[in-house]
């Protein structure tokens, strides 16, 4: 009967006999479908009985089935307490023919009830009758298990990284965990610093990777005609067990005909989705090979290893055969998840904000990040600075002035500016425009 609802319900094909089979044909029905067939010959074809009923069958075959359930059990099941009378009653019409004793009930299931058999059935028979609509309307009470379960791995950090870098335009990459030793010395990794298969397939798989960039490099070489490429990958690298080195999940990203601005800001936007504030890049730590060593640098937060931003090294790009600036990022995950922080949202502010421009002349060696960081710590009173415009050595500040407790004067504001221009000029030599 089972196999036979499966069936109909997974092909849709609804029948009269899919209805009765599934339900099960009823055996004490036979001798009562016997006599009307009869019926129905002698009405159309002449004839007579030539000889009683012959049924090979015991007579206690027919008789109902007893069904012994409780009325404690059914109210709990139900969440509400019919009375006895109530349930008598609708078990009644549904030629059940209940008797109480005690705390129980006697049931006399007629042999086309095959799905009849234990408490629950009869508690749904009573709900139905009863009115769902009946029943009172209540809250689920309880407490839901917000820890995590063990040893389950949780995407959601994963889907938040990815839904960030493909909504800055970034087409996702999945590749394999393996390597060449052919594709490691064309991206000038040291092949020592890999773990090798002892019995490889083939040795286009033999190392298992330490970085996603290789991947990323062979993807734009196969996308070679798309100028404005951007891709990303989220997986896991692999490290010989030297201290506590092991298997990690990382994210790369790699931008073609790019600029160090663009992927500047890609980093940027990232962790300002992350919550994650005072991270400095290093220019001077990187290590010769896959990364450009004058143009890239590791990012780093306190004693957190967040990963490496720049170019990719001008060798490498010729050893892929490829004609084009390429600018990347690679980045821990694991220290990201580390860093990370709920966003905070705050009150709509009652006093609006006092908004200019500024155009500040900096010189070539000052980064643009410290002089923005110098003047938020002028004043708490300055909420925001975006860069609008660059022109050769002169940069377009947006600055946003706002003190919760009032609107700030004409006044006030050039008190504010005159007093991060003067700390510029003292501490990198800027000057207004």
């Amino acid at each position: 009967m089972f196999l036979i609802r499966k069936t109909t319900q997974k092909l849709k094909l609804a029948s009269d006999a899919s209805y009765i089979y599934e339900r099960g044909t009823d055996e004490g029905r036979a001798l009562d479908s016997l006599s009307r067939c009869v019926e129905f010959i002698l009405a159309s074809g002449g004839g007579s009985i030539a000889c009683n009923i012959i049924d090979s069958r015991k007579q206690s075959d027919y008789k109902p089935r007893t069904l012994k359930v409780n009325s404690n059990k059914i109210d709990n099941i139900l969440g509400i307490n019919l009375s006895d009378t109530e349930k008598v009653c609708i078990l009644k019409n549904l030629d059940l023919r209940p008797t109480i004793s005690g705390n129980n009930m006697i049931l006399n299931i007629p042999s086309y009830r095959k799905d009849l058999n234990i408490d629950e059935d009869i508690a749904e028979e009573l709900a139905r009758f009863y009115g769902y609509n009946n029943f009172p309307k209540t809250l689920p009470t309880g407490q839901s298990n917000t820890a995590k379960v063990p040893y389950i791995y949780d995407r959601d950090f994963e889907l938040k990284l990815k839904n960030i870098f493909i909504n800055l335009g970034f087409y996702e990459q999945n590749t394999q965990a393996l390597t060449s030793e052919s594709t490691l010395k064309k991206s000038l990794l040291n092949v020592d610093n890999h773990l090798r298969i002892k019995n490889p397939v083939s040795s286009e798989n033999e190392f298992f990777r330490t970085s996603l960039i290789p991947n990323l490099l062979s993807a734009v070489k196969l996308n070679n005609a798309v100028n404005d490429l951007k891709l990303f990958e989220y997986n896991k690298v692999y490290f010989p067990p030297v201290n506590d080195a092991k298997e990690k999940y990382c994210l790369s990203a790699i931008i073609r005909n790019g600029s160090y601005r663009a992927i500047k800001g890609v980093l940027d936007t990232l962790l300002a989705r992350l919550n994650i504030d005072k991270v400095i890049i290093k220019h001077t730590l990187v290590e010769k090979g896959l990364w450009s060593p004058q143009k890239s640098g590791v990012i780093e937060k306190g004693n957190h290893d967040i990963g490496t931003i720049g170019e990719i090294n001008p060798l490498v790009i010729d050893n892929y055969q490829l004609d084009n600036d390429l600018l990347a990022l690679e980045l821990n995950v694991e220290n990201l998840k580390i860093l990370s922080k709920p966003q905070l949202f705050k009150v709509i502010p009652q006093y609006p904000a006092q908004v200019e421009d500024i155009t500040l002349i900096i010189p070539e060696n000052i980064k643009v990040g410290s002089v923005i960081q110098s003047i938020k710590e002028t004043s708490e009173h300055i909420i925001k600075i975006e860069l609008k415009d660059i022109y050769q050595r002169s940069y377009t500040f947006r600055i946003y002035y706002q003190d919760l407790k009032k609107t700030l004067t004409d006044n006030e504001v050039q008190s504010l500016r005159k007093e991060f221009l003067s700390i510029l000029k003292k501490e990198f030599s800027i000057t207004q425009s």
